[in-house]
Order: C-alpha cells, then sequence, then structure tokens
C-alpha cells in the first residue's frame, strides 16, 4: 500500500493531518512536539499509535493488535491534544506545551449530532465519527477538520498560552 500523509496547513495555527495508507498490520506511533504531530522516532514518551482503518490509541507501548477492534464501516478516527503553549512566541523557535488533563472535547457534525471525548493525563484525546465536516471545541477555541473513512485525522488544539517574553 503506498503511504501518504495529506497535510492541511491552517494559517496561524498547528498543523491538521490525516494518516493513509499505513499497512493495516502496523501500528505507527506519533507524538506531538509543542507545534504538530510526527512519527516518534523513539519510544520514550506517550503517543498515539495509529492503524489504516482502526481506532487509533493512547499508549507508552504498542497496543495489542487483538484488543482493537476495526472501525465501523462509513466511519474514520480523530486523534488530538488540547494543550496550553508555556513557551515559544516570535522569538524563540522551542515551543514548550502542557497537556489539558481531563478536559472536556466536543465534536459538532455538519450534518451528524454531537460527540464527546474526554482527554487523558496527556492531554490526547481520540473518537470515531462518521466521514464528513466537524467542529472540535475545546476550552472555548474551534476547530475544523474532515473526516474520511477508515484514516485517522489529527487535530492539535491549542486552549491557551502563557508567554513571558
Amino acid at each position: 500500500m503506498k503511504r501518504a500523509i495529506y497535510f492541511l496547513a491552517l494559517t496561524a495555527l498547528p498543523t491538521i493531518f490525516s494518516c493513509a495508507g499505513i499497512t493495516a498490520s502496523k501500528w505507527s506511533p506519533y507524538v506531538f512536539d509543542g507545534n504538530r504531530f510526527s512519527i516518534a522516532t523513539s519510544n520514550t514518551a506517550a503517543a498515539i499509535w495509529v492503524r489504516n482503518g482502526h481506532l487509533p490509541a493512547a499508549s507508552d507501548v504498542q497496543p495489542d493488535p487483538t484488543a482493537t477492534p476495526p472501525l465501523p464501516k462509513g466511519t474514520g478516527a480523530v486523534a488530538g491534544i488540547c494543550y496550553l503553549q508555556s513557551t515559544g512566541g516570535k522569538s524563540s523557535a522551542q515551543s514548550h506545551f502542557i497537556p489539558y488533563a481531563n478536559e472536556q472535547v466536543t465534536f459538532k457534525g455538519k450534518t451528524d449530532g454531537v460527540s464527546v471525548a474526554i482527554t487523558d493525563k496527556n492531554g490526547y484525546f481520540l473518537n470515531h465519527l462518521h466521514k464528513g465536516d466537524y467542529e472540535l471545541f475545546c476550552r472555548g477555541i474551534k476547530r475544523e477538520f474532515t473526516i474520511r473513512e477508515g484514516e485517522t485525522t489529527f487535530v492539535p488544539i491549542r486552549g491557551g498560552k502563557r508567554m513571558a517574553d
């Protein structure tokens, strides 16, 4: 299967992207670096593990393939993080962040109803939704994204920032 990552850049906001074409039998770990999600180079931090056609898993270790059922037909997955940006700004290339744990994340479909998820201790959230266009709300911030069948869409959302520049 051809490996492809689709990028949709939003002005002045973190990147939203979708992971498509990942081999069905292989899990791929993604971590948030304070700016965007990228494939993890080591297993030292909590990651969102993605497998094509399956609900992602937030874990420190690779998930058990038998414990993760496939996504229902006509659905895709959304995975992301809600966080507070604690450093960075115009004068710094680095970006440290504090994850928002136990935060409510609301998904509102353009054609479907409303779904809610709660972030884990690392600020990560996971959900499966019917394919289509959605709005995500966390700490009063709104992001728009699209779910594609059988794919995982990453949506980082900065719920605030604390700068001392």
